[in-house]
């Protein structure tokens, strides 16, 4: 349940960094770790003073950051002193030098003045921690660790569906990658209509580096789906007790579709495209956990039809 809590902490902490980038309230404050010398400004959680609303973003933000860190820290120290599993000992540990990494990045976006690379390596990082999170904690629940009962499935479909499902992975992850650096290069409305504009065109009149990285970004997102899609199907026909996990996969990166054409009609609500990030990595860590799922049962082997039957 710990792990869990981790994995929650982390999702919460990806959408207060969209947030932070939403409401432009990277440089609300240009010391870090503290603001203006001061543990908690005066401030923070006061948006009727010049500034405050951003402070109050970046600011907790910081703090929920804080917050995971401690709990990594404690998930490894506790995994060390009471897991026997080397796996996931190292797990735990790098999870918690990657949420160091993270801070050290945070810090470099600010003392930097946001430069697109390394706040697209930021945010693109956080992504990746939930991932090893997400597997830390299912490695702690009874299928990660192999106690749950056996389930009969065919070994030549399992590994079909896995790489399948790895497939749905990495697309989903290059799109996440391509909607960092979208939203760090200020492209986000570099195309302000979806799908067409009022004369039925694809793209505005004039083309340049942002509307080509803005339309990257929303052409790749149908490659993904098909790839996620195609996953969730292999999955399902494989094992079948994986089927209530794909489609909450499926109808996750649905939505993300909603809530990316919902980001141009809205004009890019902060509220809108925040939400559109944390989904964004929900829908990388279920793809995840469906690798994951399907790797356990990948060494298992089918009995003969006759066998199944008598059984």
């Amino acid at each position: 349940m710990f792990g869990i809590g981790v994995v929650i902490a982390t999702l919460v902490l990806i959408f207060m960094g969209a947030q932070v980038k939403s409401h432009d309230a990277g440089l609300a404050t240009h010391s870090w770790p503290l603001a203006w010398d001061e543990l908690w400004p005066a401030e923070v959680g006061a948006p009727t003073l010049v500034g405050g609303l951003d402070i109050t973003h970046e600011h907790w933000h910081r703090a929920i950051g804080a917050l995971v860190g401690l709990l990594a820290l404690v998930l490894a120290v506790w995994t060390w002193r009471h897991d026997a599993r080397a796996l996931v000992r190292r797990l735990a540990w790098t999870l918690l030098g990657l949420i160091v990494l993270q801070g050290l990045l945070g810090a470099l976006t600010v003392r930097m003045n946001l430069p697109p690379l390394v706040s697209a390596s930021h945010g693109t990082l956080a992504q990746s921690i939930l991932c090893f999170a997400a597997w830390v904690a299912w490695l702690n629940t009874r299928e990660g660790a192999g106690l749950a009962a056996p389930v009969l499935v065919e070994s030549s479909r399992v590994h079909a569906a896995r790489r399948a499902a790895a497939l749905a992975f990495g697309a989903v992850f290059l799109q996440l990658l391509l909607g960092a650096w979208m939203r760090h290069r200020e492209a986000g409305l570099a195309v302000p209509f979806f799908p067409v504009d009022a004369a039925g065109n694809w793209l505005p009149e004039y083309v340049d580096e942002r509307v080509v990285l803005h339309m990257l970004h929303r052409g790749f997102a149908f490659v993904a789906v098909g790839c996620v899609f195609l996953g969730v199907l292999r999955a399902g026909a494989a094992v079948p007790r994986l089927m209530r996990h794909g489609a909450w996969l499926a109808g996750a990166i649905l939505v993300q579709g909603v809530l990316g054409a919902s980001i141009v009609w809205t004009a890019r609500h902060p509220l809108v495209t925040s939400v559109h990030v944390a989904n964004g990595a929900a829908v990388l860590v279920l793809a995840w956990l469906l690798v994951l799922r399907l790797g356990r049962l990948s060494g298992a082997v089918a009995a003969p039809p006759a066998e199944v039957q008598a059984t």
